[in-house]
């Protein structure tokens, strides 16, 4: 079942789980009020390319600290601008792993670009959207193609692109809502709420009852 909601409505949920029932995965912010997981920082509970748990070709590198991690652990998973840096061809894989975690009565919640919204920019392009990139100048007559270029490859964030991006730091898949919902339903999450700005935002629930 998808339902459509307002994204303060998600975020009131994101916000109401804390502690060891949480996990943050990507946690660039060195958060303290859950466990977090990391590419490479290790100030997080745990670190390592989560890739090692399920695509096929990292195997051989699985980290010894990501080995740690149990089945049926969180009631809530965060994924906040994440799974756009998976390959696509490994994205099932990486929710058969996430859904694998979670608690009988768990909790995903992803948050990753809108590929439609960044279309519909292109193709109404403004030069005011140059601005987003210090590289693309408001008179150049390819800047339009530039800043898609930007938006879809080159990870969004214009912090990164001020202070250096991030070794690997590319966006690898893109997602519309069509598609999100149906590779969460095809996993085996039961209910998907979602609300799609410019950004996607999704609460997966591995089962389903009448949440108030």
């Amino acid at each position: 079942m998808i339902e459509h909601v307002g994204r303060r409505y998600i975020f009131s949920i994101l916000n109401e789980f804390t502690g060891k029932d949480k996990l943050d995965i990507g946690a660039g912010m060195n958060r303290s009020d859950c466990l977090t997981l990391d590419k490479s920082d290790l100030k997080c509970t745990f670190t390592g390319d989560i890739r090692t748990m399920f695509a096929p070709v990292y195997r051989d590198k699985q980290p010894r600290s990501l080995k740690k991690m149990q089945s049926n652990s969180f009631r809530f998973i965060e994924m906040q601008h994440i799974v756009e840096h998976i390959e696509w061809i490994y994205q099932k894989y990486m929710f058969d792993w996430v859904l694998s975690l979670l608690k009988y009565d768990g909790i995903l919640f992803i948050e990753t670009p809108n590929v439609e919204v960044i279309i519909n920019q292109f193709q109404s392009f403004t030069s005011g959207l140059s601005k987003q990139h210090p590289d693309i100048k408001e008179d150049d007559p390819n800047a339009d193609i530039k800043w898609l270029n930007f938006k879809l490859y080159s990870g969004c964030s214009t912090n990164k692109v001020k202070n250096g991006c991030t070794d690997g730091d590319f966006h690898l898949c893109m997602y519309n809502k069509d598609w999100l919902c149906n590779i969460l339903l095809e996993t085996g999450f039961k209910h998907i709420k979602i609300n799609e700005e410019e950004t996607l935002s999704c609460l997966a629930y591995k089962e389903w009852k009448d949440y108030v």
